[in-house]
C-alpha cells in the first residue's frame, strides 16, 4: 500500500486540516493549492502517491478538470471532497469516491483507508 496522499484544496485550512488528520495516521501528505498545481506536484511524485484528495470548486484549474486529466495520466483512486454535489460533478467524478465537506476525522480517515487498501 503505497501511503502517500495528495491533497488538492484551494483553501490553505482546508489543505492544513486533512494534512494534519493524515499525518497522525502515519500517512505522508503532499499538497497542492488547484488542479494545476496538482498535476505538476503528481508528475514528480507520482510513484508514490496512493491516493488524491480532490476539491471540485478551485481557481486555476477546476476539480473536475483536474479530475479528467488525471484520468488520461493515471488510475490512482480519486477521493473527490466537496461541499454540494451537481449533476455535472457526479457524471465527471464518476469512478472517484466521494466525500462532503466538512468530514469527520474518522470518516476521512475511513475513506482513505478503505481507498488505499482495495486499490
Amino acid at each position: 500500500m503505497r501511503a502517500t496522499v495528495l491533497v488538492v484544496d484551494d483553501e490553505p485550512m482546508v489543505r492544513a486540516g486533512t494534512k494534519r488528520i493524515l499525518e497522525r495516521k502515519g500517512f505522508t501528505v503532499l499538497e497542492a493549492c488547484n488542479g494545476a498545481e496538482a498535476l505538476t506536484v503528481f508528475g514528480v511524485h507520482a510513484a508514490s502517491i496512493g491516493l488524491v484528495i480532490l476539491d471540485m470548486g478551485m481557481p486555476v484549474m477546476s476539480g473536475p478538470e483536474c479530475f479528467t486529466r488525471l484520468r488520461e495520466i493515471t488510475d490512482v483512486p480519486v477521493l473527490v471532497a466537496t461541499g454540494y454535489t451537481s449533476d455535472s460533478e457526479a457524471q465527471i467524478a464518476r469512478g472517484a469516491s466521494l466525500i462532503e465537506k466538512p468530514y469527520a476525522s474518522a470518516e476521512l480517515t475511513r475513506h482513505v483507508v478503505g481507498l488505499l487498501t482495495h486499490n
